[in-house]
């Protein structure tokens, strides 16, 4: 692919570039790529195939060898040998790396190692470009989420993001929007608390945009006094770029709670034995198709 650089900087031959934009004569520019998540997989190009100055036009191999460039991995801290395959490199610009990254970091195969020399190295340029995929962990840990009134649907919030990528949380945090259109899985786990004796009857259902989803409502009942339940199931919902999802729950009797539990640290074999807490509620969400 023919292209120009206009980073201010020179490109030498072996760097692994991305899209940077379109100059006046409609040619393509290009930047040393970082997959650290900051730009789409689809913006990955190939590797350059000469040294490009600073405004010099040039070409990027897309699907070829390149040739007389390092393949130790010693750039990288790495150790390369003939068949490696190598990826975008998350951290260090332009690079190459034998250790296939995960989410959030961008996942981009790029090549495979051809001969190995410090510099008469050669790779053979095959990129394998697979679309991002949105996600996206949320949790709860306020010690409780009541109800106002029976009968009374009421949104559940999220106090935190455990991780999260094109999925966020809106205002309020009861929302959680997406940022592109997809088919979506939410699934969640969510721990009630009876605060009688009496049976209670508590529902459960997704909604899109403040609206009820059709069908997809679930009932369960809890009893006794300190009981604990924990709700557990997931739906999948088609998206639209900038819609929140949200669940709610509502109950026959205002005596049932969403109840956190705080970590604790102890020895093992006692009561107060080491152990993670227990939020409220925890909500993942993953895309499963674009």
């Amino acid at each position: 692919m023919r292209v120009v650089n206009k980073t201010g900087s020179p490109i030498p031959n072996g760097t692994a570039v991305g899209f940077a934009g379109v100059n006046g004569l409609v040619r393509i520019e290009i930047a040393p790529y970082l997959a650290d998540g900051s730009a789409p997989n689809l913006y990955f190009i190939g590797v350059s195939t000469q040294d490009l100055d600073d405004d010099e036009v040039g070409f990027v191999t897309i699907y070829g060898r390149v040739s007389d460039i390092d393949t130790t991995g010693t750039p990288v801290g790495e150790v390369w040998a003939v068949g490696d395959l190598l990826w975008a490199h998350p951290t260090i610009a332009g690079a190459l790396t034998k250790v296939k990254p995960t989410a959030p970091d961008n996942v981009v195969s790029v090549a495979a190692v051809l001969a190995v020399d410090a510099t008469a190295g050669q790779i053979m340029v095959r990129p394998t470009i697979e679309l991002n995929k949105n996600y996206g962990v949320f949790s709860d840990s306020s010690p409780t989420q009541t109800l106002g009134a029976i009968y009374t649907p009421q949104a559940i919030t999220f106090d935190t993001t455990d991780i999260a990528s094109g999925v966020s949380r809106g205002t309020p945090t009861s929302q959680i929007v997406v940022a592109e259109s997809g088919l979506y899985q939410f699934s969640f786990s969510a721990q009630f608390e009876s605060g009688s004796a009496s049976t209670k009857r508590i529902w459960i259902w997704p909604r899109i945009n403040g609206n009820d989803v059709a069908n997809s409502n679930s009932e369960v009942t809890i009893s006794g006094a300190g009981t604990t339940l924990v709700a557990s199931w997931s739906w999948t919902l088609s998206m639209t770029a900038g819609q929140y999802f949200d669940m709610v729950f509502a109950a026959d009797d205002v005596g049932v709670t969403l109840v956190s539990k705080a970590a604790q640290v102890g020895a093992n074999g006692t009561a107060a034995f080491a152990r993670p807490a227990v939020p409220c509620i925890i909500l993942e969400v993953a895309e499963v198709q674009q």
